[in-house]
């Protein structure tokens, strides 16, 4: 886990519950809390959503990330794969690019924990700009992704297209009112597939769902995809604790 997150009485033993013999890599469930202020309840709602996603993945037996918040791995498997030597130089990576290099070359059997004792509790950003730096930071695993997984580093540049595609019809239709009616009717099929994403994740997890968050949430995030897409090119410029991303290696 990270030095910021706070973990709950019996973590340790309900992630090791999962380690059977067959399980070489966990990935655990952690959670921001909704605050009072719009950037709080934002970020609790889109890390909320990134993680139903992520466990989706991992049940249908392809898992495609995971956060170093709360994870865990065999020590074997970790000298199987070398380590981190492939991603050596990335400010990021010991989690979501090295569970992609685990099943890759170690050929990982990887599981996700519902279980609550086994949550941890993330930081809440404190700015705008904060929780954009962090995911810039994220975003530079999805600059390399095409080297370790193909598929996946496809989806995550699908996601920006199309959430650029939003952008740009709003755009054009400032002049052209046609194209506002094919963009309200876009944005309605997306909002319908994201709740449809959100109740079930929140039913299946047991959390209360918000509605008028959700759609704040819905808006807020296109033009925050759309910013951080086009800002990940940009990634190598961000330091984090005194080093800097290097995307070149």
């Amino acid at each position: 886990t990270d030095v910021d997150c706070r973990v709950q009485s019996g973590w340790i033993a309900a992630m090791a519950r999962y380690f059977c013999s067959a399980t070489d890599y966990i990935i655990g469930h952690s959670k921001v809390k909704s605050g009072n202020t719009l950037l709080n309840l934002f970020q609790s709602l889109d890390y909320f959503l990134l993680l139903i996603s992520a466990r989706g993945a991992a049940n249908l037996r392809y898992p495609l990330a995971c956060t170093g918040q709360n994870q865990a791995y065999r020590k074997s498997l970790y000298k199987k794969v070398g380590g981190f030597s492939k991603i050596i130089n990335q400010i990021q990576g010991d989690d979501t690019l090295f569970m992609n290099l685990c099943r890759q070359w170690g050929k990982t059997v990887i599981v996700f924990v519902d279980d609550l004792p086994s949550q941890v509790i993330a930081r809440q950003e404190k700015t705008w700009i904060s929780l954009l730096n962090q995911r810039l930071r994220w975003s530079g695993d999805a600059n390399i992704m095409w080297r370790v997984n193909v598929g996946f580093y496809v989806l995550i540049l699908g996601y920006f297209l199309l959430h650029l595609s939003f952008v740009s019809l709003f755009c054009i239709s400032i002049l052209h009112p046609f194209y506002f009616t094919v963009l309200v009717k876009l944005l309605i099929i997306k909002f319908i597939l994201e709740f449809i994403l959100y109740f079930s994740g929140s039913l299946q997890l047991n959390q209360p769902l918000h509605f008028i968050g959700f759609i704040l949430w819905f808006f807020i995030n296109i033009p925050f995809i759309v910013v951080m897409g086009l800002g990940s090119f940009f990634a190598k410029k961000i330091s984090w604790k005194g080093r800097k991303l290097r995307l070149s290696s």
